[in-house]
């Protein structure tokens, strides 16, 4: 009560009232392994040829630390290479527990070749988890576990556990892959009695070989959706007693190999995260689920909001423009726009919003999971950019509130040159309750694609982006 206030007798000593930017990058300067204490304490130690302290006669010793020990966490490495085989392995330097994270990703084209065969990889996948139940129940008790999934290029299978057991879980699996008897009873369960024809197919055993068109199928590309353009793809609810409509509003940016680019739509996404939910969820109710986010797809970024109402999708569309022409007023500060809708920003909050996105991305793993999670990702996407994170960090304290700003013109903005948006709608059967006008006009100032057919001719007139191309050689993995 000495020191503070009234007012100030709670908060005094935690609640920082300025903003000291230079003191705070002076701080962080300090941050260094070259500045850093340890102190260890245990009665077990033992204290042959240490000091004594001069007061209380405690012993203790003063070491420096090692290279090794200072020196950063390594990367993935690449420890084999084969035709049919490429493997990373990363040591665990980090948390140092008994424990493995392995990843598999076993590759084939013919996973999503044709609908059939989709149907085909998917039924196999849980026809393989449901013959697994059982003993993964008892693996799990035993501290071991797996997850797996089928996805575009086949399938992902995930061990995790204490390591010395782990190849006996892998073993099990894979074992069980190669030798899959269906159970006809159990296939009941999972898939309607004119699917039983299938059995023979997901039987048959794996026998894995080098394909001839490998490398040009390894290459998954997105169709680049034409610039300028705004498509609306609309189908109805199959229930007409669903009252709910949805749509995704999907603006596509860029390459993702582009770090300028990138790191501006992760800013604005951070910047519009918070106000988007307040503004279409809280305050104009147009449904319980609101999302808003950058989306990656193979090679390509883009910025999307994700709306579930019962109002017309279209009407939501309108609210969804209006809401990010707000989010531009925001950022660039342009008086006369309503401040009870979204206020103005000031210099101190963009700065706020930077360091919030750099602290998220700087964030550490907080176990062998969410590292093995982490890196994973980077390898299945093929860029194996494993310090992304790292440099994104960096390049986002150095952006302005200009730079945002001239990316929204750019690419977000309606009528922008550089603008590709697609916008999907799902509508209730019944009537929507948003205005008719607008929902009218939005429709009216894109191409509307209804139906499989619209799609599959569009999608001939969009060209494919690139792949991804690894940020480094290939080679430069390699393990010595």
């Amino acid at each position: 009560m000495h020191h503070y206030a009234p007012e100030d007798i709670l908060s005094g000593p935690y609640l920082v009232t300025e903003f000291g930017k230079d003191k705070i990058v002076e701080s962080l300067g300090y941050l260094t392994p070259d500045k850093f204490r340890l102190t260890l304490l245990n009665p077990d130690f033992n204290v042959e040829g240490w000091q004594k302290a001069q007061w209380y006669g405690t012993d203790y010793t003063v070491q420096d630390f090692s290279e090794e020990l200072v020196k950063a966490p390594s990367k993935p490495a690449i420890v084999q290479e084969t035709p049919l085989v490429r493997m990373w392995h990363k040591k665990d330097d980090t948390f140092w527990v008994p424990k493995a994270n392995v990843y598999f990703a076993l590759k084939s084209p013919l996973s999503y070749l044709s609908p059939l065969t989709c149907v085909e990889t998917r039924l196999y996948t849980d026809l393989l988890k449901d013959a697994l139940n059982e003993y993964s129940y008892y693996a799990e008790v035993a501290g071991l576990s797996y997850a797996l999934e089928n996805n575009t290029e086949g399938f992902v299978l995930v061990c995790d556990g204490y390591n010395d057991k782990l190849s006996i879980l892998l073993q099990k699996i894979v074992d069980k892959m190669v030798n899959l008897k269906i159970n006809p009873e159990r296939f009941k369960v999972i898939q309607e009695q004119e699917a039983l024809k299938l059995a023979e197919i997901v039987e048959n055993a794996f026998n894995p070989r080098p394909l001839a068109i490998a490398h040009r199928w390894d290459t998954m590309r997105t169709h680049l959706i034409s610039r300028g353009a705004s498509y609306v793809y609309a189908r109805e609810v199959p229930n007409p007693k669903n009252l709910n409509s949805a749509i995704e509003y999907y603006v596509q940016v860029g390459d993702f190999s582009d770090a300028d680019l990138r790191v501006r739509l992760s800013l604005f996404s951070q910047l519009g995260n918070e106000p988007c939910f307040d503004q279409l969820r809280t305050k104009e109710q147009l449904g319980y689920m609101v999302f808003s986010g950058l989306r990656k797809q193979t090679g390509l970024i883009g910025y999307r909001v994700i709306v579930q109402s019962e109002k017309d999708a279209a009407f939501v569309e309108s609210r969804i423009e209006a809401f990010l022409e707000k989010m531009r007023a925001s950022i660039s500060a342009i008086a006369g726009y309503d401040n009870t809708v979204i206020k103005e920003m000031t210099p101190q909050e963009f700065e706020k919003h930077q360091l919030a996105l750099s602290s998220k991305l700087l964030e550490k793993d907080k176990n062998l999971a969410q590292e093995s999670s982490r890196l994973w990702s980077h390898v299945s996407s093929r860029y194996y950019y494993f310090d992304q994170h790292m440099h994104d960090a960096d390049l986002v304290k150095q952006l302005s509130k200009e730079d945002v700003l001239s990316f929204y013109e750019e690419h977000l903005a309606v009528g922008a040159s550089k603008r590709r948006k697609l916008s999907v709608h799902v509508r209730s059967q019944s009537v929507g309750s948003g205005s008719t006008d607008v929902g009218n006009a939005i429709l009216q100032g894109a191409t509307l694609l209804q139906g499989e057919d619209a799609i599959a001719e569009v999608k001939l007139s969009w060209p494919l982006g690139k792949g991804a191309v690894p940020v480094a050689p290939i080679e430069s993995y390699f393990k010595p």
